[in-house]
């Protein structure tokens, strides 16, 4: 499992601003192969009425228990890695 974020910016003026964004966990099935690892397929839990209980289908509990666990500090890692590309690519 892994909890996929996307975030969309748009670059205006030299500056990078964020103008959508999801969270959502992801059940990843792979292939470990010799030199390499493929993503055979995934699934994501349901939208709506639906999400509690395709979570439970899809989910242990005890990676249900993590699933909504705000990590901050990771976010803020990941945007300023974002803050830094945006700025590499103006050179």
């Amino acid at each position: 499992m892994i909890n996929q974020c996307k975030e969309e910016y748009l670059k205006k003026n030299q500056q990078g601003t964020m103008v959508s964004g999801v969270s959502l966990p992801v059940v990843l099935y792979v292939k470990a192969g010799k030199d390499k690892i493929e993503i055979e397929d995934h699934k994501y839990p349901e939208d709506g009425v639906g999400n509690d209980e395709s979570i439970k289908k899809l989910f242990p509990e005890s990676v249900r228990k993590v699933i909504f666990v705000n990590n901050n500090e990771r976010v803020k890692q990941l945007e300023e890695t974002i803050k830094n590309r945006v700025k590499e690519d103006k050179q």
